[in-house]
């Protein structure tokens, strides 16, 4: 039997649709990493999730490119991706 976490993914900046911040909770497979939950999105939304277009936070602490491909979720994280907009 798989266990299954579930975290709080908070999408927005165009990412899915959204401009604005949308939380959606996401049950994931126990040992995904940052990059892991980053796939699924991208396969799920149909969008381009590269860096540095994207900015990803677990739980308000930023995590790198790098940091991302070792990072384990754990159940109840929160993770925001927003992509990065231009204007002025």
């Amino acid at each position: 039997m798989v266990d299954v976490i579930t975290v709080t993914v908070r999408t927005g900046g165009g990412i899915g649709g959204q401009m604005r911040v949308q939380p959606t909770r996401m049950q994931v497979v126990e040992g995904t990493t940052v990059a892991g939950l980053l796939d699924q999105l991208k396969e799920a939304t149909g969008q381009d999730l590269t860096r540095p277009y994207i900015l990803v936070a677990v739980n308000g602490r930023r995590v790198s490119e790098e940091e991302s491909r070792t990072w384990t979720l754990k159940d109840g994280d929160v993770v925001s991706v927003v992509a990065a907009t231009a204007g002025g």
